[in-house]
């Protein structure tokens, strides 16, 4: 098969609005939408993930550094899964940088933040670099910009520690995707 022909094919897959993953959080506490907006607009700003588009040339592809992030966050009313519902077809525009959706749900007591993140960026390490930006920007905590790794674990020093907030979500996952 040639480049010609094969990049319809790639387009597609890339493309394709239904690859995504979503992530759902709530949030307590004295917490006011200006900061929540800030904190996630920061941490767009403080990985190479968030603040790149993908180009797709002549059936190549390759990430492209940007001067502003294309992801997005908004503030909804309604709940995650019809936010969700909504969003699950709309495709991201990934030539514009746009790999992650954020949606802040006002609930009764705090707030729900809803994370949609295409695939190409959901390999659960970059979602989950991004989650825990959001929680040290909301608690002042000193965040470092994070370059984009094509590596795999071997990467990450056997002494590095990781934090309590990350803990918690590594075993709740541990335990959901446990093996029957």
């Amino acid at each position: 098969m040639n480049t010609t022909q094969s990049q319809p094919l790639l387009h597609s897959f890339l493309f394709d609005p239904n690859s995504y993953m979503y992530l759902v959080v709530s949030l307590s506490g004295e917490l006011t939408i200006k900061e929540l907006v800030s904190a996630v607009e920061k941490a767009y700003t403080q990985n190479e993930t968030t603040m790149s588009r993908l180009v797709l040339e002549q059936g190549k592809v390759w990430f492209e550094k940007m001067e502003k992030t294309g992801c997005k966050v908004f503030v909804k009313q309604g709940s995650w899964q019809e936010i969700r519902k909504e969003n699950e077809r709309k495709p991201f525009h990934l030539e514009a940088g746009e790999f992650f959706r954020t949606f802040l749900l006002k609930e009764k007591k705090g707030y729900t933040l809803m994370m949609m993140v295409h695939h190409l960026a959901a390999d659960g390490k970059g979602m989950l670099l991004v989650l825990e930006d959001i929680f040290s920007n909301l608690t002042g905590e000193e965040v470092s910009y994070k370059p984009l790794h094509n590596e795999g674990s071997e990467i990450i020093p056997k002494d590095r520690k990781i934090s309590f907030f990350m803990t918690c979500f590594i075993k709740f996952l541990n335990y959901f995707w446990k093996k029957s």
